[in-house]
C-alpha cells in the first residue's frame, strides 16, 4: 500500500534512477542518450506521477505532457503521422518506469488512470502515447480504447528500437469508458494507492494554454 503524488524538483534523482533501472533492463529498444531519460525542466514543465510505498520509496512513474497542436507534439514524439487538429490539446503519457517486482501489479495502469481521469473534466481532446507492438502494454491499450497507427516517419534520439513502434490515440470520446474499464481492472489497487494531488485537472487545464516544449535539431530520419 501506498499513494500516488506528483513529482517535484526534490525527487528528480530518485526518478531518473527509476528510469534508467527500467530503461536498461528493456529488451524492446537499447538506450542510446541516457541524458533525455534523465528528470530536466520538461518534468517540472509538464506533469510527472509517481507511485511511492508507505516509506516514500517510489515505485513506478509516468510523465503526462500536453501539446496544443501537432507541431508541438510531433517534435516531443519524435516522429510523424497523420493527425488531425480535433486531436489537440492532447496529453502525451510516456516516460514510464516501474521496479521490476512490481511490474504486473497494475501500478502503471494505475497512473494511467489517474492521468485520463483528471483529464476529461479540462479541454483535452485525446491521450496518446508510444508503444511498442505486441507488447503487454499495447494490448491494454487497445481493450480499453486506444487505436494504434505506424509512424511516417521517426527520429528517435535516446532510443534504438528492436520492435516495431506505434502511435496509440484515445479519443476524448472514449476517455470516459477508458476510465471505467481501467476501475473495473485494477480492482483493490486504486484504494490501496490513492491519488494525493488534488489539482490535477487544473495544471492540465492550465497547460492546455502552454504551445510546447520547443523543437530539437533533427537527427537523420527513418521510416516506419
Amino acid at each position: 500500500m501506498g499513494y500516488i503524488r506528483r513529482a517535484k524538483r526534490a525527487d528528480g534523482e530518485r526518478v531518473s534512477q527509476l528510469r534508467l533501472c527500467a530503461y536498461r533492463r528493456a529488451g524492446e529498444f537499447s538506450v542510446e542518450d541516457e541524458a533525455p531519460i534523465l528528470w530536466t525542466a520538461k518534468d517540472e514543465h509538464h506533469v510527472v506521477l509517481v507511485a511511492a510505498d508507505r516509506n516514500d520509496r517510489m515505485i513506478s512513474t509516468t510523465r503526462g505532457e500536453v501539446y496544443t497542436g501537432y507541431a508541438s507534439a510531433m517534435e516531443a514524439m519524435e516522429c510523424s503521422w497523420a493527425a488531425s487538429d480535433d486531436l489537440f490539446p492532447a496529453l502525451l503519457l510516456g516516460k514510464g518506469a516501474t521496479l521490476s517486482e512490481f511490474r504486473r501489479s497494475g501500478l502503471h495502469s494505475t497512473l494511467r488512470y489517474h492521468f485520463l481521469a483528471n483529464a476529461l473534466p479540462t479541454p483535452i481532446r485525446s491521450a496518446m502515447g508510444i508503444v511498442f507492438e505486441d507488447a503487454p502494454r499495447t494490448r491494454l491499450m487497445q481493450t480499453i480504447g486506444y487505436e494504434f497507427v505506424a509512424p511516417d516517419e521517426f527520429w528517435y534520439t535516446d532510443l534504438m528500437t528492436t520492435k516495431r513502434t506505434l502511435i496509440g490515440v484515445l479519443a476524448q470520446d472514449r476517455i470516459e469508458s477508458a476510465c471505467a474499464l481501467l476501475r473495473a481492472k485494477l480492482g483493490d489497487v486504486l484504494p490501496e494507492y490513492p491519488l494525493i494531488e488534488s489539482d490535477l485537472s487544473s495544471v492540465l487545464t492550465g497547460l492546455c494554454g502552454v504551445p510546447g516544449s520547443g523543437a530539437k535539431p533533427h537527427p537523420e530520419r527513418r521510416t516506419a
